[in-house]
């Protein structure tokens, strides 16, 4: 992690017990007076003193507040996918900084996915957690589950912009390179649909085209969802 991120205001207090302190202790090696990123969830971001107290209990004040870095004006729909991969979709999401994170059950996709305790228990918010600390943001991605694609595209409508760019990565009915997709793009608000490994079935492209998505091309090969959401989210951040 790069930066600390807590639910309360400056200054930041840390408890003997709390992982974010054992981490400044066996990881960074800090004893005192050393500078770190700290800042409040959704919040500002500061440069701060990390102060340690006899009790083993620390304290984090700010020297200093500095730019938290931009969002990518992005939101992201994706099929549940095994809890191991979707871990890695909620870090990179949030590392990337998207505004909107929707996960939702594919037509090709396993249904069993979506009763994972990282969904049902709530345990995505670490991840997303943990993206924005990798990435020194207090930025945490709003995240929703959907009942559907089609609850998918719905909600993605809701929570962007009416002149949002949509596309959706697809090797095998792409119609574009999705850098030809993003090209002259910067200042729009971008939507991206990812379906399963397996892909979408013909009726999930249709309700896509419908709802004006464009169907893009990441290359000619099948890539793991992980993979594919890095890909996509490499080209919306360096437009």
């Amino acid at each position: 992690m790069n930066c600390l991120l807590f639910d309360t205001s400056a200054p930041f207090s840390l408890s003997p017990d709390n992982p974010k302190l054992e981490h400044i202790k066996n990881v960074l090696k800090f004893v005192g007076n050393e500078e770190i990123f700290a800042g409040q969830k959704n919040g500002k971001l500061f440069i701060c003193s990390y102060n340690p107290s006899p009790d083993g209990s620390a304290e984090l004040v700010p020297i200093r507040e500095i730019n938290n870095p931009p969002s990518i004006n992005a939101s992201i729909a994706v099929s549940f996918a095994r809890p191991q991969i979707a871990q890695r979709l909620l870090f990179e999401s949030a590392c990337f900084g998207v505004d909107n994170l929707i996960f939702y059950p594919a037509t090709k996709g396993e249904k069993d996915y979506i009763k994972s305790s990282l969904y049902a228990k709530g345990e995505y918010q670490k991840w997303l957690e943990k993206g924005a600390e990798q990435a020194c943001a207090t930025a945490i991605p709003h995240f929703e589950c959907a009942e559907s694609i089609a609850d998918a595209v719905e909600k993605i409508a809701s929570l962007t912009p009416p002149d949002t760019l949509k596309i959706a990565p697809d090797v095998y009915e792409a119609t574009s390179s999705i850098s030809s997709a993003l090209f002259n793009s910067k200042d729009k608000h971008i939507a991206t649909i990812l379906g399963s490994e397996r892909g979408f079935d013909n009726a999930d492209r249709q309700l896509l085209r419908d709802k004006n998505f464009t169907l893009v091309s990441l290359g000619n090969r099948v890539l793991r969802t992980d993979t594919a959401i890095i890909a996509t989210l490499s080209h919306i951040a360096m437009r």
